[in-house]
């Protein structure tokens, strides 16, 4: 079988792009996308979220008020094929969290936008 990537010329010496992102611009980064969409607030938490936890995208969109942990600061994530697994968070993510749930009365999913 001949994959069609096969013959494609790569320079010498290249490299790939994967790994770690820079963290150089990351303050700017964050700030800029936690001040520039529909909810500014969700969008900052969401960020902290996924900075703190590495957690998937449906991780955190599955997230219930039942999942969070607040005694041990722990988050209950929901993830990619049926995984789930308990997660730290730091204390002031948690009560941001918990913030969130109670000020946007959260029922179902925990991350909800303004009404």
């Amino acid at each position: 079988m001949n994959a069609p990537a096969g013959s494609a010329e790569v320079e010498a010496g290249s490299r790939a792009c994967a790994g770690a992102s820079s963290t150089h611009g990351w303050p700017r980064s964050t700030r800029l996308r936690g001040t520039t969409g529909d909810d500014p607030e969700l969008d900052t938490l969401l960020l902290r979220l996924h900075t703190e936890t590495a957690c998937r995208r449906g991780g955190a969109l599955a997230l219930t008020v039942d999942d969070l942990g607040e005694d041990q600061s722990l988050v209950c994530l929901k993830e990619k094929g049926e995984t789930m697994r308990r997660q730290p968070v730091s204390p002031t993510l948690m009560r941001h969290l918990l913030h969130h749930a109670d000020e946007r009365g959260a029922t179902g999913s925990h991350l909800t936008y303004a009404s």
